[in-house]
């Protein structure tokens, strides 16, 4: 037997590495359907029962760290694959453009430009009063409240801005912390790969993993938040490094860091990218059609403990309770390190677990069956258009009794059904009208919009070679 025979049949080749990996759409729909039960959960929980399964369907909000995973482990191997030749940045960044800013720059400007100026155009039309223009528009406020801030939509910073306020408030773009995260990867990335090589690479990756726990950690040991709190930046660290020894130093009135800083702050959610980055470079380290296929099974025993421990160990920390939206619970910091560190490992090791999926088997069915895949096909206009499409359906047609002060529309047409005075029926036929509308907005969005812009990738096609791990 030759060093290049295969580890087994239907294993991963270097050829189907270069190639389309069909279990990637699954877990890429699963993830989005995860964090679409998260957003869509919003009943009231009474008693013990009601409580456990709410927070058990909160806990899809980790899955943002599988879509990080998915992103660095793709981004990465097309750079990988094309670094050393010509048109490398061009067809990057091109390719890159025509997929995400047609869709997220329509939005924007409908959130920024369009929403504001609604209530003025309806009270210029026949048959609506001045009163009920302001009220329409007093509603449509409600998705856009940013206070200024419009800028750091406008340039993928917004993960800046939650952290700034401390709050999600656009509702609309909240959900654009993580794709302005990943643009952000997007930008940088191939700079770094040209400049270092992949074996330095990989290098960074594991300085990453290793810095980005360590950054939440630090942040949180603060006093002040430094970037919207109080003292900039520079100040702390010339502090730390006494520098400023002997010299007094007048604190400014600011607010403390929040877990919420840290889970939108880029520096302090890197593991996913890096680790999917890692994984990457890992199975192109060597030469041979099959060597990808042997250190992906070389990977299956650490991943089968890896991945399961992991994710139950962060489950077991409740990390959606210390996002400070649920329960009316304090953030912890415990789930700000430990867990948001064990989250994306976790993932990691099912993503490999996930890579091996052989054809004919139940997980490869799983991940390639017709449901999974088209959610993960529309996932980008899904993604945007979730929390609008959940507000109309609750606020207007179907939704839980509102609350004082819930910052809702207004009471539904048909408020949830209760079983002795649990919402969780009423809560599990929400999901219903909620994914059906999501999966059309999504079919919609890709056959009318985005797929016409798509098809001018061809003008900027990869090179074909893979370049060596130099």
């Amino acid at each position: 037997m030759t060093n290049d025979a295969p580890p087994s049949v239907d294993t991963l080749t270097a050829t189907k590495l270069r190639g389309h990996i069909p279990v990637l759409d699954g877990l890429r729909g699963f993830a989005l359907i995860l964090v679409l039960f998260h957003h869509f959960t919003d009943m009231t929980p009474v008693g013990a029962f009601d409580r456990a399964v709410s927070t058990t369907i909160h806990h899809g909000a980790i899955a943002i760290d599988l879509f990080f995973v998915l992103s660095g482990f793709l981004i990465t191997g097309i750079l990988a694959q094309s670094r050393g030749r010509a048109g490398y940045f061009k067809c990057f960044y091109a390719r890159r453009i025509l997929r995400v800013f047609p869709l997220y720059y329509l939005i924007v400007v409908f959130s920024f430009l369009v929403l504001p100026n609604i209530g003025p155009l309806l009270a210029g039309a026949p048959g609506v009063s001045g009163a009920n223009a302001e009220l329409v528009q007093s509603k449509l406020d409600r998705f856009g409240a940013v206070q200024g801030d419009e800028w750091y939509y406008w340039t993928y910073l917004s993960n800046f801005a939650v952290a700034k306020a401390d709050a999600f408030r656009h509702g609309i773009l909240a959900v654009s912390w993580s794709l302005s995260i990943e643009e952000q990867f997007y930008l940088l990335w191939p700079l770094l790969i040209a400049a270092m090589g992949l074996l330095r690479t990989r290098w960074v990756c594991i300085s990453l993993i290793v810095l980005s726990p360590l950054f939440r950690l630090w942040f949180l040991s603060l006093d002040v938040d430094p970037l919207f709190g109080g003292a900039p930046l520079i100040i702390d660290v010339m502090m730390m490094l006494g520098l400023l020894d002997g010299i007094q130093i007048v604190p400014l009135i600011g607010s403390e860091p929040s877990v919420i800083d840290v889970l939108m702050l880029t520096p302090g959610r890197l593991e996913g990218i890096a680790l999917g980055s890692l994984l990457a470079l890992h199975l192109r380290g060597g030469t041979g059609e099959h060597e990808p296929g042997r250190r992906l099974t070389a990977l299956i025993p650490i991943a089968r403990v890896v991945g399961p421990v992991c994710l139950l160990g962060a489950m077991a920390i409740e990390l959606p309770r210390y996002l400070g939206t649920h329960e009316g619970i304090d953030p912890s910091h415990l789930a700000a390190t430990l867990g948001m560190f064990l989250v994306p490992l976790g993932f990691a090791g099912a993503f490999v677990l996930a890579l091996d999926a052989r054809p004919g088997g139940v997980w490869y069915r799983l991940w390639t069956s017709r449901v999974l895949c088209s959610f993960g096909k529309y996932s980008y206009a899904i993604y945007l258009l979730h929390l609008p499409i959940r507000a109309v359906i609750r606020d207007v047609f179907f939704g839980p009794r509102v609350q004082e002060s819930s910052g809702r529309f207004g009471t539904a047409l048909i408020e949830f059904p209760t079983i002795m005075g649990s919402e969780l029926p009423g809560q599990l036929l929400f999901y219903i009208p909620a994914f059906g509308v999501c999966w059309v907005v999504g079919w919609l969005s890709w056959h009318v919009f985005e797929k016409h812009f798509l098809k001018m990738k061809k003008y900027f096609p990869y090179p074909k070679r893979e370049a060596a791990l130099s």
